[in-house]
């Protein structure tokens, strides 16, 4: 009797840590029938996945409740749920189903059969359950700035549910903190655009961001989607002036208007002008430039008195000139201003360039007042 006794409790020893695995390893695959909506006939489950692991699912098992034997498996697939998603799954009822309990189960494509949560569809009110369900439809896919720019990500949002409700639309960054977020009221089939400001990284880098629309009558997560932020390095400082004609050189007529703090020509009863600000920027490493911004702003009077009025920016080494855009003053445009935008490919070796910001003015006689404003210059570059 000891010898069978001590036998058994080595059986229990060894048999015990394999039901702890068993149980450990079930916690990433897990779901949940949250609510389920009847008609005439069809099903509609709204099946969350609540492990940790992605799962594809595509059998729903409609069950006698007694016996737990399968009376019809419907095709609703495939269809994969990522870990918190929730999802909708439409279940065509069979033309020969009697009135009745039953219990659902959810298969997986692997051949598992995954018991979720049994439902009494004949306690199930017969107009259908009315909740939102919200899906990410459209996003920037890529950010690029400067660090610690601030930047605008445009994010479209459709309720896709049978209720109205309100989303909330959060962007997490690389670390999972919310970088920016805001709520939309969206009735059924209503689509919009949420437009949120987040600021990049200080670092310059590429992270992983994410998008997720957070549906407020559940308090779970309905979908979500990934984006890059890609942080480039900025060649210009003060490029806002706040620091006045620091790291600028400035040719007469320009100076910094420190009250705007923003570089400008402001002149009265003036003639014809050639006067360029500029700033210099060493490489000690080869670097492509990705993007030139800069806000601009352009005034002549009387519009008449003026052949042309140009702003040439260029970036130069030694005497020669890399690359070089013209801004256009437009007489039916008075004043003339907006932001300009150059994309650039330009692959520079280490070396000392410089970045030139030339206003030209040609009048047929004296002007009665000219004013030309440049501000937020940045110049951004790649590794």
């Amino acid at each position: 009797m000891i010898f069978i006794a001590t036998v058994a409790v080595m059986l229990i020893w060894f048999w015990l840590p394999s039901l702890r695995t068993e149980s450990r390893g079930s916690i990433g695959v897990l779901l949940k029938i949250e609510a389920v909506s009847v008609s005439s006939n069809s099903l509609t489950l709204y099946v969350r996945n609540i492990g940790n692991e992605e799962i594809k699912i595509d059998k729903v098992s409609i069950e006698d409740p007694v016996t737990g034997l399968s009376k019809y498996i419907v095709d609703v697939g495939p269809m994969t749920l990522k870990p918190d998603q929730l999802a909708t799954v439409n279940v065509p009822l069979p033309p020969s189903i009697q009135s009745g309990k039953y219990t659902l189960r959810v298969l997986s494509t692997s051949g598992i059969s995954i018991a979720t949560y049994a439902v009494d569809i004949s306690s199930v009110s017969q107009q259908p359950l009315q909740l939102p369900l919200f899906k990410i439809v459209s996003y920037n896919s890529t950010i690029v700035g400067a660090p610690s720019s601030i930047k605008s990500l445009v994010v479209g949002i459709v309720n896709d549910g049978s209720a109205s409700g309100v989303a909330i639309v959060r962007v997490l960054d690389s670390s999972g903190n919310i970088a920016s977020s805001a709520s939309v009221s969206l009735s059924p089939g209503q689509r919009t655009n949420v437009t949120l400001s987040v600021v990049l990284p200080q670092a310059t880098d590429k992270y992983q961001w994410r998008i997720v629309a957070i549906n407020n009558a559940t308090g779970r997560q309905d979908d979500e989607k990934t984006f890059t932020v890609s942080v480039l390095g900025e060649l210009i400082k003060n490029g806002d002036f706040s620091q006045g004609s620091a790291y600028w050189t400035l040719e007469e007529p320009w100076s910094v208007d420190t009250s705007l703090q923003l570089a400008r020509i402001n002149l009265t009863n003036t003639g014809d002008i050639s006067a360029s600000l500029s700033q210099s920027f060493t490489l000690s490493s080869a670097v492509t430039l990705t993007q030139l911004n800069l806000w601009y702003y352009m005034y002549a009077h009387p519009p008449g008195q003026v052949n042309s009025l140009q702003l040439v920016i260029s970036i130069e080494s030694d005497s020669t000139t890399l690359w070089s855009g013209t801004i256009s003053w437009k007489t039916s445009e008075e004043p003339t201003k907006g932001n300009y935008a150059a994309q650039l490919s330009l692959q520079l070796v280490p070396g000392t360039y410089t970045l030139r910001i030339k206003a030209l003015l040609d009048v047929k006689q004296k002007l009665d007042q000219l004013d030309i404003r440049v501000d937020n210059v940045s110049l951004l570059y790649a590794p």
